[in-house]
């Protein structure tokens, strides 16, 4: 390990001082008590010390706001854990351990620097909050379909051109979060999941949405801001349970009438861009 001095905000001002901090945590408070509980968050950890797979009645542990690149095979062995969050670190990636935490219910990953996401997920079956939010992800594995208890997936700002046929099986999720990706068209796979309530598919450079999107039928808040729609998608008008629309900096100037249509609609965003050759900015919002 190195004594590299981490910028200041984490607790502790080496590497080494934040190991060896956080493995007597683990040692003496959360092993020897049997916690439920361990938050080592903000520590300046660029190692994870493998004594967290003794932890086996920890159900809640925060490893946020570290600089950990990867994580020890032991963390497999964490029988009980239903939350973690790993936001803010350097993650590249995750270990196919990860898919021994079947207790798992909630992950958080966001802000990280993840490529993929491994197919071992595929036995977290009790999972219902994924976020994936700000990574590198260029794919999702074809075995998320097997997340059939998710009710929340957020997987903006990554690289994302197009979704595996298994997020239809997804039919759980009410809050799904798509923006900032590369899809040039809605993934068909979308019009499955009939329990999204929530929808964000803005910044993305989206032109039409398929005819069968009004399958949603309980969508209420729907994001196409800043994307490249120049035309009023006449479907739009089929969401009868629609109250928040937002379209604002996509090339539409004209709102049908038919748009009186949605009776419980309340708020609609319609805002231009105020300087027309920012319009590329439109794509993708600074990070």
């Amino acid at each position: 390990m190195n004594t590299r001095i981490h910028a200041p905000g984490h607790k502790f001002s080496t590497p080494d001082e934040a190991y060896r901090q956080a493995r007597r945590r683990i040692l003496n408070n959360a092993l020897r008590r049997k916690q439920f509980s361990l938050d080592l968050s903000n520590y300046g950890l660029e190692e994870l010390p493998p004594e967290i797979g003794q932890l086996t009645t920890l159900r809640y542990l925060n490893l946020s706001q570290n600089k950990l690149a990867s994580l020890p095979p032991e963390i497999g062995g964490m029988a009980a854990i239903r939350t973690l969050d790993l936001s803010v670190n350097s993650l590249l990636g995750l270990p196919p351990e990860i898919g021994r935490l079947t207790t798992l219910l909630r992950l958080t990953l966001e802000l990280n620097k993840l490529r993929d996401v491994p197919t071992s997920i595929e036995h977290l079956r009790d999972l219902a909050y994924l976020n994936l939010a700000t990574n590198e992800i260029r794919e999702l594995p074809p075995e998320i379909g097997a997340l059939t208890q998710l009710r929340h997936l957020d997987a903006g700002h990554n690289r994302l051109r197009a979704l595996p046929s298994g997020v239809q099986y997804l039919t759980k999720i009410e809050n799904l979060s798509l923006n900032a990706n590369d899809f040039l068209n809605v993934p068909a796979e979308i019009t499955s999941l009939t329990n999204v309530g929530a929808l964000r598919l803005d910044f993305n450079p989206l032109s039409t949405l398929p005819r069968d999107f009004p399958r949603l039928l309980r969508v209420k808040y729907l994001y196409l801001d800043n994307t490249e729609l120049w035309e009023f998608p006449g479907v739009i008008t089929e969401l009868s349970t629609l109250e928040i629309l937002n379209i604002s900096n996509t090339h539409i100037t004209t709102i049908p009438s038919a748009i009186s249509q949605l009776k419980n609609l309340k708020i609609l965003h319609l805002e231009r861009p105020q300087n027309p050759a920012a319009a590329d900015s439109r794509i993708r919002p600074s990070a």
